[in-house]
């Protein structure tokens, strides 16, 4: 049994400590059969990463006790302070993701030869901070990332969409299809009131019919002389729509911002899919052909899984179990916390709370999923009780 009582942070699954010794206990392990892993691998070479977590594990977490300093060259933490001509109260009623992007957005922040992650406390900053570091609202850098979140997972998302192939019934259906797969490519900010599920299911000639944009335009020119070719029937024209989704979402963000990599990955596995089944000798049988999509899809998943492509991932401690980077980024570490959204759609703050041991292993968790670096974001007028309580910085940075 391998275990790390400063990990688990899934107490309200019964994660808990005493669990270890309920198993030792009925497999009567006796206490020197125990032996202790000393080596800790994430922190590489960090020397001073290392002392400053494993005196935190002497000390069970607590910072009341620690004496070693929780700063060095593994740790840069970048207090935000009051900017413009903004009041106090302004300044508080500004939302967390306002406050800490443009630290973010600093070049030089994120080095795309390595992995980095940005670890929230919640979903709502994990989402907030995502659709705001992929649209490029300035000349400005702005950032490819990933979000790897439980309701945004893209291979979750193409899972799902794949589902609802089954439940086409005609050409239309289909056409609808492909438009629904495009607008959950594009960001949000970019749709405005248009819906390609919608404006897909018609004719090539009706395509786009009323819509002047230019961009939307430009979309109707490409489709229009061979959609109606796409249905049922047409593999070739159907794994040319899906190669054509790429195209047609870097076509409507025209360099604002950029296209999910994930998710361009799936949709060109797709459409490989898709040329590969009209190759081969398979009938015309609609389950056959979803089960063959469904079949690469999960082979691609699996692929994609084991290779570890650099660059930036947003997703929250919870979500990082099990993951390492080489620079982790701890966006909000406030006293107030980051906001939070619980089902009946109210929002509120939720911080790491410095008495609850749960919280003080999740915030464990985020610092040691760290190869090399740590960044912590936190606002000068309000730090989370951690800064002090674990040395981990100073309002003087």
């Amino acid at each position: 049994m391998l275990f790390d009582r400063y990990q688990m942070i899934y107490e309200w699954r019964g994660a808990r400590p005493d669990r270890i010794d309920q198993l030792r206990r009925e497999f009567d392990i006796p206490d020197q059969a125990e032996r202790e892993l000393t080596h800790i691998h994430r922190v590489g070479d960090e020397a001073d990463l290392v002392r400053f977590i494993q005196q935190l594990r002497t000390d069970e977490l607590r910072g009341g006790a620690v004496s070693a300093q929780g700063q060095g060259s593994w740790l840069t933490p970048c207090p935000v302070r009051r900017w413009g001509n903004k009041s106090a109260t302004q300044w508080q009623q500004m939302p967390a993701q306002a406050k800490c992007l443009p630290v973010l957005r600093r070049r030089g922040l994120i080095d795309f030869g390595q992995t980095t992650a940005i670890l929230t406390r919640t979903n709502l900053l994990a989402d907030s901070l995502y659709n705001n570091l992929r649209v490029k609202k300035t000349q400005a850098q702005h950032y490819c990332c990933r979000w790897i979140g439980s309701e945004n997972n893209p291979d979750e998302a193409i899972r799902d969409h794949l589902w609802r192939l089954r439940q086409v019934g005609d050409t239309l259906d289909l056409r609808a299809w492909v438009g629904q797969l495009l607008d959950g490519l594009i960001p949000k900010q970019f749709l405005g009131d248009v819906s390609f599920e919608i404006e897909f299911a018609c004719e090539g000639g009706d395509l786009l019919k009323r819509r002047r944009r230019p961009n939307l335009q430009a979309v109707r020119q490409v489709l229009a002389p061979w959609w109606d070719m796409v249905d049922l029937g047409n593999y070739s024209a159907f794994a040319r729509a899906l190669r054509m989704i790429p195209d047609l979402g870097e076509l409507l963000l025209a360099g604002n911002g950029f296209l999910d990599p994930d998710a361009l990955y799936y949709v060109k596995e797709l459409a490989k899919a898709v040329e590969t089944y009209g190759d081969s000798a398979h009938g015309q049988d609609w389950d056959d052909f979803c089960n063959h999509l469904e079949d690469r899809l999960v082979r691609s998943a699996f692929l994609r899984l084991r290779s570890s492509p650099r660059g930036l991932y947003i997703l929250t401690v919870h979500q990082s179990k099990g993951r390492e980077f080489d620079h982790v980024i701890i966006p909000w570490l406030s006293g107030r916390g980051e906001p939070c959204r619980n089902r009946a759609g109210r929002v509120f703050s939720l911080s790491y709370d410095y008495d609850k041991f749960e919280d003080r292993r999740l915030l464990y968790v985020a610092l040691t999923r760290a190869r090399r670096r740590v960044t912590i974001i936190y606002p000068e007028e309000d730090p989370s009780p951690f800064i002090a309580e674990w040395q981990l910085g100073s309002p003087q940075g």
